[in-house]
């Protein structure tokens, strides 16, 4: 089961929205999942004179409770209660065209995987801020775990959870500064940006 309602309103230029959506499902192996997500997000563009502002973000925020995801401690059902943002903001200098712009992105990470809480906010695996260390070394990573905790000669038996593990390179557990300079020149663009990021849990 699953519903859904959005709103978008838009003028001239700037764009808010909100969607809630509520989710209730169980699968083949009777796990459960019963969460509710909200989401925020809005954009705009300004001028003054020869500089060109904007800035854009996005908040969600999913709370409800699963079975998805128990543990060895936990057998029941464990609480929901994950947060994600993204907020950008910069200027475009017109006449010389070149940009400035600053990113930066939070995923809410779980200190600890054995308690009766799922805390790990996801990103889209589509949203990549970086070309190497969400969407190449963390997804790595993450396979890496995934084979580990299901290696029969690491334990007897791999959790069902186990398969959630691999983040195909989405932004998890993490919060990161990306400052970004653009400069267009006719049909060629350049760009130089620096990422800065670290774990928000251990």
């Amino acid at each position: 089961l699953e519903a859904i309602t959005a709103l978008r309103y838009s003028h001239k230029g700037r764009e808010l929205g909100v969607y809630v959506a509520k989710r209730s499902l169980r699968d083949r192996n009777n796990e459960t999942l019963d969460v509710l997500a909200y989401d925020l997000t809005g954009e705009g563009t300004w001028r003054s004179e020869s500089i060109e502002w904007n800035g854009a973000f996005e908040v969600a925020y999913v709370l409800g409770d699963t079975t998805l995801a128990r543990n060895t401690s936990v057998l029941g059902a464990l609480d929901v209660d994950q947060l994600g943002y993204v907020l950008r903001a910069g200027a475009r200098y017109l006449p010389w065209s070149i940009s400035l712009d600053v990113e930066m992105g939070y995923a809410s990470g779980d200190s600890n995987p054995f308690d009766g809480h799922v805390r790990n906010f996801t990103f889209d695996p589509d949203y990549n801020p970086s070309l190497i260390l969400f969407e190449e070394l963390r997804a790595a990573e993450t396979v890496a775990s995934a084979a580990n905790v299901s290696d029969p000669s690491r334990v007897g038996y791999p959790p069902q959870s186990a398969r959630f593990l691999p983040t195909a390179g989405s932004v998890t557990n993490a919060q990161y500064v990306r400052p970004t300079v653009r400069y267009a020149l006719g049909d060629l663009g350049l760009r130089l940006a620096i990422l800065w990021g670290r774990a928000e849990e251990d």
